[in-house]
């Protein structure tokens, strides 16, 4: 009789976009097509996080020139809890108001709305985001992965703002960073089966409580959940539409 043929090597599981992203370990798993369709095995560890780096870099200085056009004073927590400068001053720099925009023609405001930001309090938590969730987006992927998604998070975030609460004045990076939570979560939409119905490895408790905390932060003033809302929904669309499946 002949002998049983041997078995087959057991095939290595790929590492989703979620367990690479949030674990920051090394996976050493060939085949974990994610984001753009790179390989996370062959883009680990290649690219330094410059784009997140220089977003924190410029959050803070422009964040210093709100608090020099405001006189270097932080306006009442009873007006803005959020340790801050005055909504004066912001749209002076350039926050979002729908009335403006749409009669003045002072486009621009979709833009610079998402690099000024309320006060203190809300800066560091989207800097926290940026760098908990971009960085290793970044050191994986590249720029030309995590730069798309957030900047696009963020216009798309302050054109829904313009539309859907035209009389506040709102800024923050927030519906960009919500781009990048966004992503996350349509990666585990797509891959949570593909991973044996397992975050073991992950940092997911770490996702969650940002995106609380996050939400909770829109109820104050000039920073408003729509713009959350619709970065979310931008970045996760952007997962769905441009991750692949990855192999059981």
């Amino acid at each position: 009789m002949a002998p049983p043929p041997p078995p087959e090597p057991a095939r290595p599981r790929s590492r989703s976009f979620l367990q690479h992203g949030l674990s920051g370990g090394s996976s050493g798993l060939p085949g974990g097509w994610s984001l753009l369709g790179h390989c996370a095995a062959q883009h680990e560890g290649v690219h330094a996080p410059r784009f997140c780096v220089a977003c924190i870099v410029v959050n803070l200085l422009v964040m210093l020139v709100e608090f020099r056009a405001n006189g270097w004073r932080v306006e009442p927590l009873g007006s803005n809890w959020s340790v801050g400068v005055s909504a004066e001053t912001l749209v002076g720099m350039g926050a979002k108001v729908t009335s403006r925009i749409v009669w003045r023609r002072e486009w621009w405001r979709l833009l610079t709305a998402s690099w000024l930001h309320g006060g203190l309090l809300h800066l560091a938590l989207n800097l926290a985001l940026l760098w908990q969730l971009g960085a290793p987006l970044e050191r994986a992927y590249g720029p030309w992965a995590v730069a798309p998604l957030y900047l696009i998070s963020g216009v798309y975030g302050v054109v829904a703002s313009a539309l859907l609460l035209p009389a506040v004045v709102s800024v923050g990076a927030s519906a960009s960073c919500f781009g990048l939570v966004g992503a996350f979560w349509g990666e585990l939409a797509i891959n949570y089966m593909a991973t044996e119905c397992s975050l073991r490895g992950t940092k997911v408790g770490m996702l969650v409580l940002f995106t609380l905390a996050s939400l909770v932060s829109g109820i104050s003033p000039v920073v408003d959940n729509f713009m959350h809302l619709v970065g979310f929904l931008t970045g996760f669309l952007f997962a769905l539409v441009l991750q692949a499946r990855i192999d059981r």
